[in-house]
């Protein structure tokens, strides 16, 4: 018989599953209270939140979503991560804690309506942040134009030299 303290658990993991962009699922075991605290903090920085919750509430809450083909990674005590905007910060967040500490695991994520397994996960720490990669966009687009201008002021530029020169050789 559910209790309503279950119930509001339920409630409250569909509720941030819909508010957030992604979803990475950890195993704690080895982090001290007060390591917990720092990497809630950091999550906090990162824009995430973490909460602690059994895998069979958070496994019915995901019942029927998007998201459901991750409750068959769920098992152990896991924390689970729910990104508000960017995702791949929130994994270098992470992983920066795992090499700190050595205390969490990154078991699985779900991003855009896809599972990833553990080693897919470790790899989203490694992608660029958005603002990088629309940087990077735009320092893609803007080189073959600069190349263009440049090519074309140097041909502006010789025509304008042969014009001084002949103009030079008629005055003499």
């Amino acid at each position: 018989m559910p209790t309503p303290k279950k119930e509001s658990i339920v409630a409250d993991v569909q509720q941030r599953m819909q508010e957030a962009s992604g979803l990475v699922v950890i195993s704690f075991t080895g982090l001290s209270v007060p390591a917990i605290t720092d990497l809630r903090m950091k999550l906090r920085q990162a824009d995430a939140a973490m909460m602690v919750a059994k895998n069979r509430l958070v496994k019915l809450a995901i019942a029927g979503t998007a998201a459901e083909p991750l409750a068959a990674r769920l098992t152990g005590p896991n924390a689970f991560v729910f990104c508000r905007a960017d995702v791949p910060p929130v994994v270098k967040a992470l992983a920066d804690v795992q090499k700190e500490t050595g205390g969490i695991e990154l078991q699985a994520s779900f991003l855009d309506g896809v599972v990833y397994d553990q080693r897919q996960t470790a790899a989203l720490a490694t992608v660029p942040s958005r603002p990088e990669l629309l940087s990077q966009l735009v320092g893609a687009l803007e080189s073959p134009v600069s190349g263009l201008v440049f090519t074309l002021q140097g041909i502006i530029n010789e025509f304008v030299y042969t014009l001084d020169d002949v103009a030079e050789k008629k005055a003499a």
